[in-house]
């Protein structure tokens, strides 16, 4: 898309006007690239690894100095072909690189670095059909995200933001974690089917609600999760999930399949 004289100007005033926010969300620490990694799931494959079919997963780690109400998620893929893993995400800053498409970065940390408020999660892990969805959505639309060129912490769009984007457009269903603050972004005002697709949701800015056979009943205020999960029951808070795992049955195209811990607060 050709850059018009007014979105450099639009990207500035929208970088100023959540400056605050930013200060208080402890954005400014996501710069961090150590490498630590929460000891894996069983059947997780490591991004060392070289496994004969796709692999695309979903991480996650604490922002610093709010980490027990926000993290920041991406996500990790593997595909033969290729023969490299990637690491997908949404940055605050924009970047120029080659595979750098404003705020939607390749590559630019190693699959496991965390973001400086605590080690990286894997929260989910496809392989198979799913997988390949993924990496096709990634590979063919990541360059076009439609924020690409906004980065606002709250209440979004940013890096939840996006990846409940990709997800959505690869037909994965998904319910991201109840701290990815940014997740339900439908823009001021806005209603769509969940992440799972079983049900629907409206959302602004201040409040919005959810409802869904796999997503349970939400309640969003200022972007904060508090609602119940039905199947296994749960709680739903802005600190996390409570309640019993999210223990699901094996996917047809995954006959060993690596499912996510339930992320909640203090999760590994």
């Amino acid at each position: 898309m050709t850059t018009t004289p007014s979105q450099p100007a639009r990207r500035r005033a929208l970088g100023r006007g959540p400056i605050v926010v930013a200060i208080l969300l402890g954005v400014g620490g996501c710069a961090s690239a150590a490498q630590r990694l929460t000891p894996p799931v069983e059947g997780f494959v490591d991004a060392g690894e070289s496994p004969a079919e796709p692999v695309a997963q979903l991480r996650a780690a604490d922002l610093p100095v709010i980490g027990s109400i926000a993290v920041h998620s991406w996500l990790v893929t593997w595909d033969a072909e290729d023969g490299a893993w990637h690491r997908w995400e949404v940055w605050q800053s924009a970047g120029s690189g080659p595979t750098d498409w404003e705020h939607v970065r390749k590559d630019m940390m190693g699959a496991d670095a965390h973001v400086g408020g605590g080690p990286t999660r894997v929260i989910e892990q496809w392989r198979g059909d799913e997988a390949r969805r993924i990496i096709a959505t990634l590979e063919a639309d990541a360059s076009s995200y439609p924020h690409r060129d906004i980065y606002i912490p709250w209440p979004g769009p940013n890096c939840n933001t996006f990846t409940a984007w990709v997800l959505d457009r690869a037909r994965v269903p998904c319910d991201l974690p109840p701290r990815a603050i940014g997740k339900d972004y439908r823009g001021p005002i806005g209603a769509s089917l969940t992440g799972t697709g079983t049900g629907i949701q409206v959302e602004t800015p201040l409040l919005g609600a959810k409802v869904g056979l796999a997503d349970g009943l939400e309640l969003h205020l200022l972007c904060l999760t508090f609602g119940v999960d039905l199947f296994p029951p749960a709680l739903k808070t802005p600190v996390g999930r409570f309640g019993l795992p999210e223990d699901e049955p094996d996917r047809e195209d995954d006959p060993d399949p690596s499912r996510g811990a339930a992320e909640g607060a203090g999760a590994p």
